[in-house]
């Protein structure tokens, strides 16, 4: 067997275990429960009326940080999650 396919079929190889690593890793990442049970997400917790909780996020482009409570009583805030992807 040559070098040159040898190389094909360990770079098939490595497609394939990648292919089927990634959709395994992916899937979890999705699943509700491995969320729920490592941010404590559930009901309950909030009520309407309550402070949302403070966080703080990096810029993309810098080190600097903003922090939600830094808006509290200046102007409203929303917060969009999604993916516009």
């Amino acid at each position: 067997m040559t070098i040159r396919k040898k190389l094909w079929i360990a770079g098939g190889i490595a497609a394939l275990v990648l292919a089927v690593g990634g959709y395994k890793g992916y899937s979890f990442w999705l699943d509700a429960r491995y969320w729920e049970a490592k941010m404590g997400h559930g009901e309950g917790k909030l009520k309407p009326g309550d402070e949302a909780p403070d966080f703080e996020l990096q810029y993309k482009k810098s080190q600097e940080t903003v922090r939600l409570s830094s808006f509290r009583g200046d102007r409203p805030v929303a917060l969009i999650f999604g993916s516009y992807t």
